[in-house]
């Protein structure tokens, strides 16, 4: 090989070009600007080369010879390198529900790409996908979830939890006051029961305990205190001298040595 052979001369965006290797030429060309295709006579039917113009740039799609173009297997390879590609593609590949999934999953928007007689069933089936994915209620359909990235999907299941929370500390409030009514016309015996036990379980707020104790009237007041200290017993639980004094007003006449019993033990541990 000459010294004339081996010389590398600079070309547009920088690229070396080697003599010898017009392919490496091209291929590095198109990795800088996919839009090159169009420029590159005799490669637009080149698998590689095609391939690698519509991964940087998917319009470049349009300067792909028909014969490749047109193929199955282009379509597929051209959407796993760039899901975009397919808005680009004609109606043979968007009509291909495979295909339309594909692109669908990479990037849900795509869904509205796909073919007439197939965009409904694409659509519905990246619906209940995405939704799955980010903890939607089933059956949820058209909203904002199904859009989003998967770093924002766990920030929307925070959310939901952080409303959750919200919502049970409006229920505390709303049964608190409805508790500290004088009303006769509350039924503060089942309000009280939802402020004792919230979730199934004793609560352990003793300021709600004693607020429920209260909310029970005459025999029931005592039956409640009796309860939650036999409750608080077997868990083990602390009592504070505020809810002793709760216990043994609620308890009065009715279960008052036995309130003391309960109360003795708590004092002694």
């Amino acid at each position: 090989m000459s010294e004339s052979d081996s010389i590398i001369r600079v070309g547009p965006c920088g690229l070396c070009k080697p003599r010898n290797d017009p392919q490496e030429f091209v291929l590095r060309a198109v990795r800088c600007n996919g839009d090159v295709l169009r420029f590159a006579a005799g490669w637009h039917s080149h698998p590689e080369v095609a391939l690698t113009a519509v991964q940087k740039a998917p319009q470049a799609v349009h300067f792909v010879d028909a014969s490749l173009r047109q193929t199955p297997e282009f379509g597929t390879a051209a959407v796993m390198v760039n899901p975009w590609v397919f808005e680009q593609l004609g109606s043979q590949h968007r009509n291909d529900l495979v295909l339309a999934l594909q692109a669908a999953r990479a990037q849900p928007a795509l869904a509205h790409f796909a073919g007439e007689h197939i965009k409904g069933e694409v659509l519905a089936r990246i619906h209940k996908e995405q939704s799955e994915a980010c903890g939607a209620p089933e059956g949820y359909v058209d909203g904002p979830v199904w859009w989003l990235p998967e770093t924002l999907k766990y920030k929307h299941k925070a959310a939901q939890e952080m409303v959750k929370q919200r919502l049970e500390r409006m229920e505390r409030r709303e049964l608190i006051s409805q508790l500290k009514r004088r009303s006769p016309k509350v039924e503060k015996e089942g309000l009280a029961e939802k402020l004792l036990f919230p979730n199934g379980t004793l609560t352990s707020n003793m300021q709600d305990i004693m607020l429920g104790i209260s909310g029970f009237k005459d025999a029931g007041a005592w039956y409640a205190a009796i309860r939650i200290l036999a409750i608080m017993d077997m868990e083990k639980l602390e009592v504070d001298m505020p809810l002793v004094n709760c216990v043994i007003s609620a308890c009065k006449n009715r279960g008052h040595e036995l309130a003391r019993k309960i109360m003795s033990n708590f004092v002694a541990s």
